[in-house]
Parts: C-alpha cells; structure tokens; sequence
C-alpha cells in the first residue's frame, strides 16, 4: 500500500506505477481495510516474470535476427559476422 505524502509528486507518481504494475494499491489515508481487500485477491506474477527474464537473451537475439532481415545481409561478409553502423556527423 503506498500512501503518498501531499505535495510530494514523486510519490504520487510511485503510486501510480505500483498500481498499474499490479504491485499495490494506494490511498490518501492510512486505511488497511482496502489493503487486505487487495491481499486477498492479490496474484503474485513472481513466476511469470522469472520465465519472462530467463528468455530475455533468446527475444533480444530473435529481434536482432529480425532487423537484419529488414535491413538485409550483405552477401560479402559471412552470416553471423557483426556489422558496426555508427552514426553519421555533420561536417
């Protein structure tokens, strides 16, 4: 339960991402009757975010293969072989 202290944004702004996230409620007052409504519906994503993480290597090499589909591969350098692209000044 986050309960913001008045005139601080940032805590605002906290309550907000916990709420949206699923994380908690929030509330203007120190009132845990609305917290333990919360707890008893509550469903931690522990799980599911564990899974998600552990595939995290496999999806950031699945978009990279994606992009150079869009891109194109280059027939003179050998498939796997990485491409540097830095970005172009203005002189």
């Amino acid at each position: 339960m986050v309960v913001p202290v008045k005139g601080h944004y940032e805590q605002s702004c906290n309550a907000i991402d916990a709420c949206n996230a699923g994380a908690g409620i929030s509330s203007n007052t120190f009132d845990l009757s609305g917290f333990l409504r919360f707890l008893n519906k509550f469903s931690s994503k522990q799980d599911e975010f564990r899974k998600w993480a552990a595939n995290a290597e496999y999806q950031f090499l699945n978009a990279l293969v994606l992009r150079n589909k869009e891109v194109g591969v280059r027939k003179d350098r050998p498939l796997g072989q990485p491409r540097l692209i830095l970005p172009q000044h203005a002189h």
